[in-house]
């Protein structure tokens, strides 16, 4: 805060919102800077991508999980409005640029099992829509 205040920036309590992360115990619920509360967070969604206190992702797969099904329902819908080209498009442009977005932040070795094999099973859905005779 005193450095901020150094630089000549203001710090607005009712704007400011902290995170702790990776630490061992769940962060307190409020700060208390120069007698301003301030909100700390569980959760933070930050450019697109849900960042959790513990830094495993889960929240952010289950958020794009859910994204992605909604998605494929309107895939499925317009199927047959489009040539298999045009589909793919569509798909790869809209469909993967949400399931593969910031990709090299979440997408780590550490990530869960779990989490892994249902990208691999949402990787294949919109193939499964766009190839018609896939078997």
């Amino acid at each position: 805060m005193r450095f901020l205040e150094s630089i000549g920036m203001v710090v607005n309590a009712s704007k400011t919102e902290i995170m702790y992360m990776k630490h061992r115990q769940p962060p307190p619920k409020e700060l208390v800077i120069n007698d301003q509360p301030m909100k700390v967070l569980t959760e933070m969604k930050v450019l697109g991508i849900t960042f959790d206190w513990m830094m495993n992702w889960s929240i952010h797969m289950e958020n794009m999980i859910a994204k992605s099904n909604k998605m494929m329902s309107g895939l499925k819908i317009i199927r047959n409005k489009f040539s298999e080209k045009q589909f793919m498009q569509i798909v790869t442009s809209q469909y993967y640029g949400n399931l593969n977005y910031a990709m090299q932040v979440w997408f780590t070795s550490s990530l869960n099992k779990k989490f892994k094999s249902k990208m691999d099973v949402l990787h294949f859905k919109p193939l499964r829509t766009a190839i018609r005779d896939w078997e």
